[in-house]
């Protein structure tokens, strides 16, 4: 891959910002097995040329979520046929940083921009953002607001689109909804509940475990769930016009046929979950799919299956809810260097990640809440 620099004829960077030709990086060569044996973090990495349109990044944090954990493990199969079954790629695909070229006919960025944004391709190349630099669209990077963190932005990339698209699958939002979500204190859920709320809703109620009870019902939960010490059904009969499962398979959550007794006549039962293996995930959403069908779905009452894709038009509208403080992303795992990433992966796969999991990409530690470490 050509390194952008001066003279490279890649991308426009402004006087004093040299570009160095390779760079840090978390690259991984090979799957499957134990993180660390699987990435490693390599000093000749060639930095990235933003082609036409494109910005090339000075990455400063990154946020993982679990499309990154299944790219990089290989556990899906589809991913290996796509992404070749020894891979040479840097992970990561939402970022914040500086911009630090533009490629040409980029009007809305100039060198030195602070902003965030996040990787078109769903970790299915060789450059993410994982890594000193990384390169992405222009329409996917948007100004960091006012009083808003590195830290806080880089994690509305992927989690955050995905609970804003999933607040309209299947059906449009509608004001005063009733939200269930499922699996509030992860990545997705998390900007589910505040999300959800933003748009209009009524009520929403959290499901989650002991432990993240408070913090979910500080997101702004009107109500929170202990799904250890009791059945979010109980009770529930019609009470949800959008139910947002964003556990799936995982942790053995009720089917769409459960949740079908606790949603409103005409309310939505929204999939965003995945499973852990090739054969989970197709054996789920095929269950899904029939559970649906032979359920009653699809008539007054509407199923969707979620895959989310990147959309410039709901970053942007995160871009607005972070600069007036009705999304806050909630961080749990914080790493601060490109040398935690193996163990920053080891903690998202393990399915109890609270919040968001933060890597540092320029050796500074993010600034780090009462109560919670930065390692790495």
């Amino acid at each position: 891959m050509a390194a952008a620099g001066a003279g490279g004829g890649g991308g426009a960077a402004g006087a004093g910002t040299a570009i160095p030709k390779h760079m840090r990086a978390v690259v991984q060569s090979k799957y499957p097995g134990a993180w660390a044996d699987v990435i490693s973090v390599r000093d000749d990495v060639a930095v990235p040329t933003p082609g036409a349109g494109e910005v090339l990044i000075r990455v400063g944090v990154v946020s993982i979520h679990a499309g990154d954990f299944h790219a990089q493990s290989g556990d899906i199969c589809i991913v290996k046929c796509m992404t070749g079954c020894s891979p040479q790629r840097v992970p990561g695909q939402d970022f914040a940083g500086t911009v630090a070229a533009v490629g040409a006919g980029v009007t809305r960025h100039r060198v030195g921009d602070a902003v965030f944004g996040l990787r078109p391709d769903n970790n299915f190349s060789a450059t993410g953002a994982l890594a000193q630099f990384t390169v992405t669209k222009e329409d996917l990077v948007y100004a960091l607001p006012d009083g808003v963190s590195p830290e806080q932005a880089c994690c509305v990339g992927t989690s955050g689109m995905t609970a804003v698209q999933a607040m309209r699958a299947g059906k449009p939002f509608r004001d005063g909804e009733r939200v269930l979500v499922v699996g509030a204190s992860g990545g997705v859920g998390t900007h589910a509940v505040q999300i959800a709320k933003a748009m209009g809703a009524s009520h929403v109620t959290g499901v989650c475990s002991t432990r993240n009870v408070e913090m979910v019902r500080g997101l702004g939960a009107d109500a929170v769930v202990d799904y250890t010490r009791e059945d979010y059904h109980d009770g529930a009969d019609d009470s949800y016009d959008r139910v947002v499962d964003c556990v799936g398979q995982r942790r053995g959550t009720l089917p769409p046929t459960a949740c079908k007794g606790i949603l409103k006549p005409d309310g939505v039962f929204v999939s965003v979950g995945a499973s852990e293996s090739t054969c989970g995930f197709i054996a789920f959403a095929l269950k899904l799919t029939l559970c649906a069908a032979c359920c009653g779905y699809g008539g007054s009452q509407t199923f969707a299956f979620l895959s989310s894709a990147p959309d410039s038009a709901d970053l942007d509208y995160m871009r607005g809810l972070l600069a007036d403080g009705r999304l806050r992303p909630h961080v749990g795992h914080r790493f601060a260097s490109l040398d935690g990433a193996a163990e920053a992966f080891e903690v998202l796969g393990s399915g109890h990640a609270a919040g968001k999991v933060v890597v540092a990409v320029d050796g500074s530690a993010p600034a780090v809440a009462a109560g919670a470490g930065a390692r790495g």
